[in-house]
């Protein structure tokens, strides 16, 4: 029944790569796998506002559909009516395109699921908690969505934060400073737990400030390794530049407590925040750095680290850049669900349960912006399963349809399932430092 599970986890995520998904998102990143179709550079998009690694696979996907004389886009006029800005668009890759853009969030889903078992093993987990703990990643909805209908990479975070945690433990410098530096390169959050790497490995008897460089030498080779094409095409500006504009300004709201903002009664205190927004996400940044700071001091302090306290500090440093992120997207919650597996495999089953919750608020939150109707355009249009005008027609009516404590119903939603996910990630802090607290 495991190994059926497993194939099954495969099996939905194939499917749904090449049938749903007409998301901007998508759009965008099929433009980007055209610049590789026209032999273009990476970062000569200016859309393309992410570290290197996934672009050079889609770049390489670009190639491959030239070769093929296969196209990227087709332009659905039947939709262009009922477009929602900023959610759906007339332009849909193409299945093929799709399944090859979607496909590094699949291979991290695949690397994640794989990680998480040999951490539970490292850790003590019996079998059955283990392999729960595998399916509680690899058949939770909101990681699948993430992947294979959005072609977010997020599982690439707890996948190389669970690498360099063990690497960390088992006092290889130079492997979680590689784990750190590849994880970056994909998405740059996995440094956050940089400062607690740098901790547990000055724990170590011996050489631990040779073990601290050995880290930085492993993340530094890894980066010139990445970055030579790059350099080789003269485009360290614009990835400069890229990086650097996208960093600026502040957005609040998405899935967390800052979608009361969008409340006709809080109206007041929106226009506040709109107006000094940089300085609060300023204050909120500097609150995370301060408490990444110090988990890692405690975890420097503590007397004892084990494989259960090291994920469960890695998870609270990941809890804290959620909580304090002004805008939420449902697919962070993939950062945190797997190190929740990893931890509750040992017998914290208060995390399991709130990850579970966590995860079902995700899944609907992120359904209910991305209108359930629309999400299967694709297979109306390319594999004529339905009536593609009239899904497009009823994700727009979703769209603008009235709400009742907003101007629209998604907000309405939105609101309500933010609210809740602000609860949940607390609690989920709270259980991350009582597990940390429990002894091995």
């Amino acid at each position: 029944m495991y190994l059926w599970a497993l194939v099954a986890g495969i099996v939905i995520r194939i499917a749904l790569a090449v049938l749903t998904s007409n998301s901007t998102d998508l759009a965008l990143f099929g433009y980007v796998v055209q610049q590789g179709a026209a032999g273009h550079a990476l970062y000569s998009f200016p859309g393309f506002s992410y570290p290197p690694l996934v672009g050079y696979v889609w770049i390489a996907a670009g190639k491959l559909l030239a070769a093929l004389n296969a196209p990227v886009l087709v332009h659905v006029s039947a939709v262009a009516r009922y477009v929602v800005p900023g959610v759906t668009s007339a332009d849909m890759t193409t299945p093929l395109a799709s399944f090859l853009i979607k496909s590094p969030a699949l291979a991290a889903d695949a690397a994640l699921a794989c990680i998480v078992d040999r951490a539970c093993r490292v850790a003590g987990a019996g079998t059955f908690a283990r392999r729960l703990a595998v399916l509680g990643v690899w058949l939770n909805p909101i990681v699948i969505f993430d992947s294979a209908v959005q072609a977010s990479w997020d599982a690439a975070v707890p996948a190389t934060v669970i690498g360099a945690g063990l690497a960390t433990l088992e006092g290889s410098g130079a492997g979680s400073g590689a784990w750190l530096a590849f994880g970056a390169l994909i998405k740059a959050v996995p440094i956050i737990v940089a400062p607690l790497v740098g901790a547990t490995l000055g724990r170590f008897g011996g050489r631990p400030v040779l073990r601290i460089l050995h880290a930085g030498a492993g993340g530094v080779s890894i980066a010139a390794i990445v970055t030579i094409p790059i350099a080789a095409s003269g485009s360290l500006s614009a990835v400069r530049d890229t990086l650097s504009g996208r960093a600026g300004g502040a957005a609040f709201g998405g899935f967390n407590a800052w979608a009361l903002l969008s409340m006709n009664s809080l109206a007041q205190g929106k226009a506040f925040v709109e107006h000094h927004g940089v300085e609060i996400a300023t204050v909120l940044l500097s609150a995370q750095l301060t408490a990444v700071l110090a988990v890692a001091f405690v975890a420097w302090r503590a007397p004892q680290m084990p494989v259960k306290r090291w994920m469960a500090a890695a998870l609270i440093t990941l809890a804290i850049a959620v909580i304090g992120s002004p805008y939420v997207q449902p697919g962070y919650v993939v950062w945190l669900v797997p190190l929740c597996a990893v931890v509750a495999s040992t017998g914290e089953r208060r995390l399991a349960v709130t990850a579970t919750a966590l995860s079902a608020c995700a899944f609907a939150f992120a359904l209910a912006v991305r209108a359930p109707a629309v999400l299967a355009m694709p297979a109306c249009w390319f594999y004529k399963l339905c009536d593609a005008a009239a899904a497009g027609r009823m994700g727009f009516d979703y769209a603008y349809a009235p709400g009742i404590l907003t101007p629209l119903l998604q907000l309405d939603i939105d609101l309500v399932l933010g609210v809740i996910s602000g609860a949940l990630l607390l609690w989920l802090l709270w259980a991350a430092v009582a597990a940390w607290r429990t002894d091995a």
